[in-house]
């Protein structure tokens, strides 16, 4: 398909799969179908700057696209109540945002290939996911946000050496672990906050943060181990989390 391809606002339509579609010049939507329960792409390798949207499908279950690997706009795969089953074990890059929050049956995130994304990611309100792996994910251009996971308990991002704007990580219930070992910096603010459960935030890397570093109403004995980086008082706002470290962290106490 040389153009876009929109199979959006049937609300009669139970599945949709396009067996041979392997390219779409423009973006391919198809959101809004109130009754479909089953998406399947299982060609589809290529998706132009209109991106990928897969939103507001209150009944699918499973969405599946094992050879997607380029996406040069964003991917919505939000707001899908009974989605369980996220599948794209072949992306690598998207040039705008990838969101797959709201989606309160999903229980794990995992993208194995997934090594850029050019604008935001973020992975908001999966009150039933446990895990989240991207573990080849190297930059996001903006935000990386993951915040009300009640279930999720670790977290780590292997390849992640750059955010171009801001971390936020809040109201998980259950997360004890966050590691990041090869982040070198944070354009904008590094907002950690309300993970009740938290005891260990690992960036042994991380040298600077562009703005505030917002950490709050976490465990009351959690450890920042950030040996690197550089802060300053008015970086840190009065009442937050003591930034505790190793004899070799340079941030204050």
């Amino acid at each position: 398909v040389g153009g876009g391809f929109d199979a959006g606002d049937n609300p009669k339509m139970t599945s949709l799969s396009v067996p041979m579609l392997a390219f779409v010049g423009y973006g391919f939507a198809a959101s809004n179908n109130p009754k479909l329960t089953t998406l399947s792409v299982p060609t589809l390798a290529s998706i132009g700057p209109g991106g990928f949207s897969v939103a507001f499908n209150s009944e699918m279950t499973s969405l599946n696209a094992p050879m997607l690997a380029f996406v040069f706009g964003s991917i919505w795969a939000g707001y899908s109540d009974e989605l369980t089953t996220l599948s794209m074990p072949m992306l690598a890059f998207v040039g705008g945002g990838f969101d797959a929050g709201d989606n309160p049956k999903m229980t794990s995130l995992s993208l194995p290939m997934l090594a850029s994304v050019g604008s935001s990611f973020s992975a908001g309100n999966n009150i039933a996911m446990t895990a989240l792996s991207v573990p080849m994910l190297a930059s996001v251009g903006t935000d990386f946000s993951v915040y009300g996971c009640d279930k999720l308990v670790r977290f780590v991002l292997e390849e992640l050496d750059t955010v171009g704007d801001h971390v936020k990580v809040s109201q998980n219930d259950k997360l004890v672990t966050v590691s990041m070992p090869k982040l070198l910096g944070v354009g904008g603010d590094f907002n950690m906050f309300e993970n009740k459960k938290l005891v260990t935030v690992s960036m042994p890397e991380a040298i600077t943060v562009g703005g505030d570093f917002n950490a709050y109403d976490n465990h009351a004995r959690v450890h920042y181990y950030t040996p690197k980086i550089k802060l300053v008082a008015d970086q840190i706002p009065d009442g937050g989390d003591k930034i505790s470290c190793d004899e070799t962290c340079s941030a204050p106490p």
